[in-house]
């Protein structure tokens, strides 16, 4: 399964369908009814929503500075969250505005430094029709596959970095040949 999301991961260049198959597979994979995904943007100071699922009416904070609240201190100091019932979630999230069973909160890593951060909520059981907690295993499978998103969204970045720069050489190279005729 990890090596199937990894190659559908890696095959594209777009990051907006990466932020798209991070929190869907994700998802599946652990039966959540809600899946969030900020990236840090590049001041690396903020994290900005770019990608939901499962949410209707909810109203999700969509920039968070790094170090603030759960989403910016699992980006801050790189280490995952799973709350749940044996860690009631009494305290209020300002992240979000819905009821909160079950939360998972997973930093994507590349080169041991966050680049964002993936969260879960709700694991609901389809078959039982009950909420679930995430657990020790849920966490080590996702933050496998986040660290395949990571890698991934790294190297598209990369990618769209050295096509902007081929692009604005090609443009000088053109100025520079219509100045000398």
């Amino acid at each position: 399964l990890l090596h199937e999301i990894g190659q559908t991961l890696s095959s594209t260049l777009q990051l907006d369908d990466l932020y798209k198959l991070t929190i869907k597979n994700s998802a599946e994979i652990t039966s959540s009814s809600i899946a969030l995904l900020w990236i840090l943007e590049p001041d690396k100071k903020n994290l900005i929503l770019k990608a939901t699922l499962g949410l209707k009416n909810a109203q999700v904070q969509e920039n968070i500075k790094k170090g603030e609240g759960l989403i910016g201190k699992t980006a801050e100091d790189n280490s995952p969250k799973i709350l749940g019932e044996n860690k009631l979630l009494t305290e209020k999230f300002d992240f979000i505005n819905i009821p909160l069973k079950s939360l998972l909160c997973i930093p994507l890593c590349c080169r041991s430094r966050a680049i964002g951060v993936l969260c879960l909520i709700n694991r609901f059981e389809k078959s039982t029709g009950i909420y679930k907690n995430f657990y020790q295993s849920d966490l080590q499978l996702i933050a496998t596959m986040a660290n395949h998103a990571a890698i991934a969204i790294e190297n598209a970045n990369i990618h769209n970095k050295l096509t902007l720069n081929n692009q604005q050489l090609l443009e000088m190279q053109e100025k520079l040949l219509q100045a000398e005729r």
